[in-house]
């Protein structure tokens, strides 16, 4: 597993080079706690973690307002996105169908689900990595609508 993590942080930092290259973002320390490794990038308005949950076997990406404090409750604003939920309101699908997480993922799978991940993020989040937000209250919706549903479940 250690040799999937390793590769995890390499391919990433490969694949979101542009963050740096396009929207000047800078990469702030890789950091490693809990069983999740996370890239992180932030510009003067943006802030994105690329994560691998180790224990979960899951890859997200997380998009974030800089200048937000992180939330103290249910109610309070939430602050950072998933990836996946700004791709299912727009294009009405997942990048990477959510199935292929939750089992050992393989270095291929890795390589594979962090250069979907890059191109959706290029091609999707370029208003929000420049700091246009205007998405954010209509994915807040969707997230606070599955976090009742969970709930209720």
């Amino acid at each position: 597993m250690g040799n999937v993590l390793d590769e995890f942080l390499k391919i990433g930092e490969k694949e979101f080079q542009f963050l740096v290259a396009e929207f000047d973002c800078k990469q702030k320390a890789n950091k490693t706690d809990a069983g999740v490794y996370r890239l992180r990038y932030e510009n003067k308005t943006t802030k994105v973690e690329i994560g691998f949950d180790w224990r979960e076997q899951y890859i997200y990406v997380l998009l974030g307002r800089r200048d937000k404090p992180k939330p103290k409750g249910p109610e309070d604003e939430i602050v950072a996105f998933d990836l996946e939920d700004l791709l299912q309101l727009q294009t009405g699908k997942y990048a990477i169908d959510q199935g292929r997480f939750g089992k050992a993922l393989t270095l291929k799978a890795v390589k594979e689900i962090l250069r979907t991940y890059a191109r959706a993020l290029r091609e999707h989040a370029a208003d929000v990595l420049q700091g246009d937000f205007s998405i954010f209250p209509e994915i807040e919706k969707i997230v606070r609508k599955r976090m009742r549903d969970h709930a209720l479940a």
